[in-house]
């Protein structure tokens, strides 16, 4: 069940439980801090830009990025997508599947 409140309270339920509330519209971008701007550069220089560029036993920076994002989201899984078309590849997929 999804209910949609005006922009600026839109309230989204998945299963009867309150994800997150957003209060601000969605087109206003908050900047970009020195610190994140600071780490995506450190990614760049390494050249591990995906997930399976990475050394033996070693957690590439989407891993990561996968897990706290679905810890903040209170899921068990998440994954990341470079594109909103191969999102909803993999989202039609699953249904499928399911």
């Amino acid at each position: 069940m999804i209910s949609i409140y005006p922009f600026w309270e839109v309230v989204v339920i998945v299963d009867y439980m309150i994800r997150k509330i957003f209060s601000r519209p969605f087109t206003q971008q908050e900047a970009i801090s020195q610190e994140a701007i600071d780490a995506a550069t450190e990614v760049l220089k390494t050249g591990r830009l995906h997930r399976y560029n990475t050394i033996e036993n070693e957690l590439s920076q989407v891993s990561l990025l996968e897990q706290e994002y679905a810890n903040y989201q209170g899921s068990r899984y998440c994954l990341a997508c470079i594109s909103c078309g191969y999102a909803l590849s993999i989202s039609l997929k699953a249904v499928i599947l399911a």
